[in-house]
């Protein structure tokens, strides 16, 4: 995969915001590196996105995986079949995305699904696994959707990292923005949430059938949260 490795089926070119080398990009703190992050806003019907956020369930649902430790406090699906409808049909149509070359997306939402945030949570720096501990897929591209109304002043923002630890890029966490990154080793993490709400994503995974020169088959993190 290149530079010319995405193109979207139901996204509008215009919609399409490339993050490159001194390039300014609305919303978008910081600089790339390569082509290999997109930032997509007003990507899916708001008012399906709305219905997600809607129906979004509580922080008590008995389906949600509780992650709080040094490296992250955020909670996670764990069963594909039981999201919201809502939620489900975003999935199906972030599944329609092409990204080149053999990649295929993961509908039972291995490592992916809903993921929400809550106010002072954080996900720390880290690289995701390069490998399916299941099926010894290789991991290939990351899409992540903002669901939440969100204001700039609540942090949370998306951040990305050069291997010395220093954010090159930050992303807003705005409402219907889609990020899609090759996975490689893209180290990234979540600033804490310092807003009143909850941080809701949806996300999906591209895998392929290609060689995996890891062994890497979970995140790894740095010490110091993002």
């Amino acid at each position: 995969m290149g530079a010319g490795w995405l193109y979207l089926r139901r996204a509008s070119r215009e919609h399409v915001r490339r993050v490159r080398m001194g390039a300014a990009v609305a919303a978008v703190d910081g600089m790339a590196q390569d082509t290999s992050i997109r930032v997509i806003d007003n990507w899916g019907p708001p008012e399906l996105i709305r219905a997600a956020d809607a129906t979004w369930p509580r922080l008590d649902w008995p389906h949600w995986h509780k992650y709080a430790d040094a490296h992250s406090m955020k909670y996670g699906t764990k069963d594909a079949d039981r999201l919201p409808k809502a939620a489900a049909m975003i999935v199906d149509r972030m599944a329609a995305l092409a990204v080149g070359g053999n990649a295929f997306p993961d509908l039972d939402l291995h490592g992916a699904g809903l993921h929400c945030i809550p106010p002072g949570g954080f996900l720390g720096r880290h690289v995701d696994g390069a490998v399916h501990p299941l099926l010894g897929w290789k991991r290939e591209v990351n899409a992540v959707l903002f669901v939440s109304a969100w204001s700039a002043e609540w942090g949370g923002e998306l951040c990305f990292y050069d291997a010395a630890g220093t954010v090159v890029l930050r992303v807003e966490p705005a409402f219907n923005r889609l990020v899609l990154f090759e996975t490689n080793d893209s180290w990234h993490g979540v600033e804490k949430v310092t807003g009143p709400r909850d941080r809701r994503t949806i996300s999906l995974f591209w895998w392929s059938q290609q060689p995996v020169n890891s062994h890497r088959d979970r995140a790894e993190f740095k010490c110091t949260p993002a």
